[in-house]
């Protein structure tokens, strides 16, 4: 008799046991719902975050993993005005320059080698739109992407598919029928830019 009172109070126990780890594991579960949860949210925020292109990794430089930057602010010295880098998927950079006197040379963070900076050779760095200088004058490369081109005898030259920057200064390229058209984006060569029509006019024969 006291031996099934015993069996009795062991399978009690055991059962108390079971469900204590039942619940542990629901809270568990509740818990690891919620991280998920707010891992993507936090997701949806940063990916709502605009950012827009400022420069981008040229060739590597030296053996410790040192890159040259591509800058493209005009001038192109104002990209040192930005503490806050990001990749085009909104992953944080963390630069610092260690020349700006003929070019920009930076070392980045955790980057040690030229195998691992070989990586990031022609990737676009980029900051916060907010953390852009408002100036009603600036032109931004996203901004010019898609432009119909007006020549000054009011012609279409077609629309800019991409830009790019060779060090002296930046080009746009339009596609047209034939052969593209690379202007220089310098002021002796633009006219006005239409923002809200998304029209470039040029003095470009």
């Amino acid at each position: 008799k006291q031996q099934r009172k015993l069996q009795q109070k062991q399978q009690r126990k055991l059962q108390q046991r079971k469900l204590q780890q039942k619940q542990q594991r629901k809270l568990q579960q509740k818990q690891q719902r919620k991280l998920q949860q707010k891992k993507i949210l936090k997701k949806r925020k940063i990916s709502s975050i605009k950012i827009i292109p400022v420069a981008k990794f040229g060739k590597t430089h030296g053996l410790k993993g040192e890159i040259n930057v591509i800058s493209y602010c005009n001038p192109p010295k104002n990209i040192l005005a930005f503490t806050k880098f990001f990749f085009e998927n909104h992953d944080p950079i963390k630069i610092k320059f260690i020349s700006t006197s003929k070019s920009f040379i930076a070392k980045i963070e955790n980057i040690d080698s030229i195998d691992d900076v070989k990586e990031l050779v022609n990737k676009e760095i980029f900051v916060l739109e907010e953390d852009m200088r408002q100036d009603d004058d600036a032109i931004y490369w996203n901004d010019l992407i898609g432009c119909e081109v007006i020549d000054q005898n009011s012609r279409s030259l077609g629309k800019i598919y991409k830009l790019e920057n060779h060090g002296a200064s930046d080009l746009i390229f339009i596609k047209t029928d034939q052969e593209d058209i690379i202007i220089p984006l310098e002021d002796q060569f633009l006219s006005k830019f239409e923002l809200e029509e998304n029209i470039l006019n040029v003095n470009w024969e």
